[in-house]
């Protein structure tokens, strides 16, 4: 794909030199409320002057099309264009932002077949080079790699990852709880999504998935992990004052094996408030508390067990940009663990931030960090153990063929304690192969 000029082509305002009795719009109140973000008011201004100047409906009708598909009310911004277009079925600005509109309901066929009629009536036009990559954008939705949650009935996701991970002390003078050697392992991961019942606007669904790793060394064998995952969620999808509302309730049972024994087992409920304030946002509030049990109690349940109850809550803020081509995020965190044995007794505050963008090639980038503190104020030593971990991940993926993906990913985590002997520096390679259904 070639690179993309970020613009945000639905906010340039073309306006026509001899429309409105040689008034700009601009000049008028609808304009004025227009270019403001005022779309209530523009359309009440707009819809005055197409009776004012029914010369110029094919104009008038199309901002106003603009200001419902603004206000997220598509279908009416669709019957606005469709107005133009009886009167200029040819009006390329009409037609752009009558595609634009079903690019943004995903009704894609629609779309491409109108952006490539404007490529064919207006080849040297901006409307048409815009077109261009919108279609070139349909082609990408279409192939580029998905987790699971699409709109079928049913999703698979099937990866198979061999992971080279590299796992340095901090300080090796003084040493550490962790190795300093590489160590090479083999990892998948399935999973099935099914979405078991829609009544209206509620929906029921369960996720199966489970995680293995294998690693090849003898001496890391004691740390090949099996994990087994069951989620069922009910989801309710409305809209409050023109907003999108879509609250989420899961419960998720944990099984953990470490070499192929009991390792732990956890209950988790989380309640998520997904809310689209603007057409280009998606905002995700969220309470979760969960319930761990370890099987290995350490010398002193008193002190060393890790059962916990761990309540959190945070929020993920999501900007799109490019028709969702390109999306960009942040989030907070903080969690409270309170445990059994004293030494896990901890409150933490986690920040990150991270973007998706298509590069070229069909290929898709990724990029994210996270900054956690934690503080145990119980912890058995001679001071309160304070830790800081930075995270980074990139990652670069490109579908292959059909629902097979590939993709290479490199992980960075540094530990940073008040207790040198548990700093650690990590580095993690990944190639992988996917199936995404």
């Amino acid at each position: 794909m070639r690179p993309v000029r970020v613009l945000f082509f639905l906010t340039v305002l073309i306006f026509s030199q001899s429309a409105f009795a040689q008034l700009k719009l601009t000049d008028t109140e609808a304009g004025k409320a227009f270019k403001s973000g005022d779309y209530d008011k523009a359309l009440t201004e707009l819809k005055v002057l197409l009776e004012e100047y029914p010369n110029d409906a094919v104009t008038i009708l199309r901002y106003i099309g603009i200001s419902y598909h603004r206000l997220g009310e598509y279908k009416k911004a669709l019957a606005s264009f469709e107005q133009a277009l009886e009167i200029d079925p040819q009006n390329v600005p009409a037609l752009f932002y009558m595609a634009s509109t079903h690019f943004k309901i995903t009704d894609t066929a629609a779309a491409r077949e109108i952006f490539e009629r404007i490529i064919i009536l207006a080849p040297d036009s901006l409307y048409a080079e815009w077109s261009e990559r919108y279609v070139q954008a349909i082609i990408q939705r279409e192939t580029e790699y998905k987790q699971p949650g699409g709109p079928k009935i049913y999703d698979v996701f099937i990866q198979v990852a061999p992971q080279l991970d590299f796992n340095v002390p901090e300080d090796p003078n003084v040493g550490s709880t962790f190795s300093d050697d590489e160590s090479f392992r083999f990892t998948e991961y399935a999973s099935l999504g099914l979405r078991t019942k829609q009544l209206g606007n509620w929906m029921l669904g369960t996720y199966f998935s489970t995680y293995q790793s294998q690693h090849t060394k003898r001496s890391m064998r004691e740390f090949n992990l099996s994990t087994f995952n069951i989620t069922p969620y009910i989801n309710y999808t409305t809209t409050i004052l023109g907003k999108s509302f879509s609250p989420m309730l899961s419960y998720n049972f944990n099984y953990s094996l470490l070499d192929y024994e009991s390792y732990s087992n956890s209950h988790t409920i989380t309640a998520t408030f997904n809310t689209g304030l603007t057409p280009n946002t998606l905002t995700m509030p969220y309470y979760r508390i969960s319930f761990d049990s370890f099987d290995d109690k350490g010398f002193d349940p008193s002190i060393s067990s890790r059962n916990a109850t761990n309540n959190a809550f945070g929020v993920v803020q999501y900007f799109f940009f490019m028709e969702r081509a390109i999306n960009v995020w942040l989030a907070y965190e903080f969690q409270h663990n309170d445990a059994d044995g004293l030494n896990f007794n901890f409150n933490g505050n986690k920040f990150g931030a991270g973007f998706s963008v298509p590069i070229v090639w069909e290929i898709r980038g990724d990029l994210s960090g996270e900054y956690q503190r934690d503080d145990y104020p119980d912890f058995q030593g001679p001071r309160d153990r304070e830790t800081n971990r930075v995270n980074l991940f990139v990652r670069l993926a490109r579908n292959i063929v059909g629902p097979v993906y590939g993709a290479f990913s490199y992980s960075y985590t540094n530990e940073n304690s008040n207790y040198e002997v548990l700093e650690f520096d990590r580095h993690i390679l990944t190639w992988s192969l996917f199936l995404s259904y």
